[in-house]
């Protein structure tokens, strides 16, 4: 019994050096991200608006329309960015994901993402990434720009 209550506390005690391994996440405003559906031919550009809908696990709802205000595309869409420090090399680390429910069709929910890592060997400052995600069986993507919070965020 003895043994079991060493093992549990070193367990307990273990579990914060064991969460500093991981990085650590950047909560990521409205007004620092730019969602555009971009079809792969073609002008037919939709405008996309994007709100917050879950602060915790960064979930937005990203709803595009045409130039005539009707709702073209709906997905739901999962963008956690986290920073990662190391000691040696490389010297900081970007982990993004990127993971899109396509809810267009509710009864045909299609899920995509990526995770995409950047490996920097110098600290410095980030002013933007750009992803991009294919939707709509590949005849479209989803373009994302993430612009990096000012000083004062």
């Amino acid at each position: 019994m003895a043994r079991l209550l060493f093992v549990s506390a070193v367990l307990f005690f273990s579990v914060p050096a064991l969460a500093a391994g991981f990085g650590d996440s950047l909560k990521l405003k409205a007004e620092n991200l730019k969602f555009v559906h971009q079809p792969m031919q073609g002008q037919n550009d939709l405008t996309c608006e994007h709100k917050l809908v879950n602060a915790l696990s960064q979930d937005w709802d990203v709803v595009c329309k045409d130039k005539n205000g009707k709702v073209g595309r709906s997905y739901s869409v999962h963008l956690w960015v986290s920073r990662y420090g190391h000691a040696s090399g490389p010297k900081v680390s970007f982990e993004v994901l990127y993971w899109i429910d396509d809810r267009t069709q509710p009864k045909d929910i299609k899920s995509l993402g990526a995770t995409t890592w950047f490996h920097l060997n110098e600290e410095t400052s980030l002013h933007s990434l750009q992803l991009n995600q294919i939707v709509d069986n590949g005849l479209s993507s989803l373009e994302l720009e993430i612009k990096a919070p000012s000083k004062e965020d």
